[in-house]
């Protein structure tokens, strides 16, 4: 009976490298798109504040990044919704 245990160790083994292996290559794979979707999220977010600051040059305004958000408010009837108010100076 010896050989046969040793069979079900190295089939054993041989699983466990394969999955390793498998892992090794997801990750291989994931790591890259996670690099390939940043470095087009870098570049997109540099064109738009190149083209925001080209904005704010031609109408001689100082960049205010806070200018267009609104305020979040909750109302204690609307079971968590939000409603959006936005300030009007």
């Amino acid at each position: 009976m010896p050989p046969r245990r040793t069979t079900i160790q190295h089939r054993v083994a041989e699983e466990d490298e394969l999955y390793r292996r498998i892992e090794q290559i997801i990750d291989t794979r994931l790591v890259f798109r996670l690099d390939v979707v940043l470095d087009h999220l870098i570049e997109r977010v540099g064109a738009l504040m190149e083209a925001r600051q080209e904005v704010d040059q031609r109408h001689g305004r100082v960049p205010n990044p806070t200018a267009d958000l609104e305020d979040v408010e909750y109302d204690s009837y609307s079971e968590g919704n939000a409603t959006l108010f936005s300030e009007e100076g």
